[in-house]
C-alpha cells in the first residue's frame, strides 16, 4: 500500500513539476500574444476614433439640420473620449511586461480592467451631469 501511494505521489509530483514549467513557457507566449493584441486593439481604436472624428467634424460643419448637427457634434466628443483611451492605452502596451508569472498576469489583467472603469465611466458620468445641469438647472 505504501508504495502505491509513493508511486502515485511521485507520478502526481512529476506532472506538477514538469506542467509548471510546460504552462511557465505558455504564459510568456500567452503575455507576448496578449502586449501584440493589446497594441494592435489600441491602434485600431485609436485610427477608428480618428477617422470617425474627421467625418463627423465635417458633417457638423455642413450641417444645416440643428438636430443633425447635435448628433455629430455628440459623436465627436465620443470621439474624442475613445483618441483619449487609445493613446495611453496603445503606449502601456508597447510597455508591457512580457515574461510574467501566473499571478502577476492574473494582476495585470485585473488591473487592466479596473483602468478601463477609473478612465471611462466617471467621464461618463461627469459628461450627464453636466448635460442635466444645463437642461434643468439644477
Amino acid at each position: 500500500m505504501r508504495t502505491q501511494r509513493a508511486k502515485a505521489l511521485g507520478f502526481f509530483g512529476f506532472i506538477f513539476f514538469f506542467g509548471t514549467v510546460t504552462w511557465a513557457q505558455s504564459y510568456d507566449a500567452f503575455n507576448t500574444e496578449r502586449a501584440k493584441r493589446d497594441q494592435a486593439l489600441m491602434l485600431t481604436l485609436g485610427s477608428w476614433a480618428s477617422a470617425n472624428a474627421i467625418t463627423v467634424a465635417i458633417g457638423w460643419t455642413t450641417a444645416k439640420n440643428s438636430e443633425v448637427k447635435a448628433f455629430h457634434q455628440m459623436n465627436l466628443m465620443w470621439n474624442t473620449v475613445n483618441l483619449g483611451l487609445a493613446i495611453p492605452g496603445y503606449l502601456k502596451a508597447r510597455q508591457a511586461n512580457q515574461l510574467m508569472s501566473l499571478s502577476e498576469t492574473l494582476n495585470a489583467q485585473q488591473k487592466n480592467g479596473a483602468d478601463f472603469s477609473i478612465e471611462y465611466w466617471p467621464g461618463c458620468g461627469l459628461y450627464y451631469r453636466r448635460i442635466f445641469t444645463a437642461e434643468h438647472g439644477t
